[in-house]
């Protein structure tokens, strides 16, 4: 996929550091205007569209190799659009996680559930059900975005309007929820 190994390319080139906060992920991570909406430079965005947790995990090398202080992930959304089964895409999200304990040990990992949408909307709930459960046997933070977000698919006030992607009121709202994580 062009875009996926232009934007991949692009994110190579990009400095993470021992204080950065990364965020990766697909679309919606790479939609949210991070460094802008939390009005600090210490927020890496590497979230590429359309990306899978296997493209993640392909990844981690690039997310860890500045020993950030802090990766948060949010993926699994188009894993199960191209039919990937849960336990598969619960097996990548291991050893994503595996992989960024042993190459970066002092980054804090959070994982993050999955945000809602009407086109997979069951598969999404076993999926962040499954997330929350391997957040706790690896002794991980977990971030429940559904909560806030959910209402037979994604809530009508942060909709962009298409049932898939956020609004701007959200990205605020995600940011809120984000806030004591960020700051602790």
């Amino acid at each position: 996929m062009p875009y996926w190994l232009h934007r991949d390319e692009v994110l190579k080139s990009l400095l993470v550091d021992s204080n950065s906060f990364v965020f990766a992920g697909d679309s919606h991570i790479q939609e949210f205007e991070l460094a802008e909406i939390f009005h600090s430079i210490k927020m890496k965005n590497r979230g590429i569209c359309y990306d899978t947790s296997l493209g993640l995990l392909n990844r981690v090398d690039e997310l860890t190799k500045g020993q950030p202080a802090k990766v948060f992930i949010e993926i699994g959304v188009n894993d199960l659009a191209q039919n990937k089964p849960v336990d598969t895409v619960v097996k990548n999200l291991a050893n994503i996680v595996n992989n960024i304990a042993t190459k970066s040990p002092n980054s804090k990992i959070y994982l993050q559930s999955v945000l809602p949408n009407k086109l997979t909307l069951e598969k999404i709930l076993l999926l962040n059900k499954r997330i929350k459960e391997l957040a706790t046997t690896r002794n991980i933070m977990y971030i429940d975005l559904q909560t806030s977000f959910l209402d037979k698919g994604l809530k009508k006030k942060y909709d962009s309007g298409d049932g898939v992607y956020l609004n701007s009121a959200g990205y605020f709202k995600w940011r809120d929820i984000l806030l004591p994580y960020v700051n602790n």
